[in-house]
């Protein structure tokens, strides 16, 4: 494990937020997990967390935040 960074930039944190409901796996899974019916919440609260990091003014989404990496092998059979 090690502690790193990543930067992401979008049109919009609407954008990013749609993007990763459609192609970020962890978000997609919890999205499918909690259901229609509590996704509205979720995504407002994903949708905030990007408003407070991001780095621009203008409409656009730019961010550089922290994550723990985890990288596992399988062992040989």
């Amino acid at each position: 494990m090690r502690r790193t960074t990543i930067f992401i930039e979008a049109p919009s944190p609407e954008l990013q937020v749609w993007f990763w409901e459609v192609n970020f796996g962890p978000v997609v899974m919890a999205k499918a997990a909690i259901g229609e019916e509590r996704w509205p919440a979720a995504r407002d609260g994903i949708l905030a967390m990007l408003n407070e990091i991001n780095e621009r003014d203008d409409g656009t989404m730019a961010a550089e935040y922290g994550y723990l990496e985890t990288i596992g092998h399988k062992p040989e059979a």
